[in-house]
């Protein structure tokens, strides 16, 4: 299987190129808010599903 590599992975090769700096907070945010963001998903979409049937009665 080839691997390729995300969208995320070329947008912060190009803030590093682009001179954006890498501390202890971003390095957080790049390994923390994604994989929240995936174990939650099915959680909002559900709630979301919820939301929008209840407004459209």
């Amino acid at each position: 299987m080839k691997k390729t590599f995300s969208r995320e992975f070329w947008i912060r090769v190009l803030l590093l190129l682009l001179g954006g700096t890498v501390g202890l907070g971003t390095l957080i945010c790049a390994f923390v808010v994604g994989p929240a963001a995936q174990l939650f998903m099915p959680v909002s979409r559900r709630l979301v599903e919820v939301c929008l049937s209840k407004g459209a009665r």
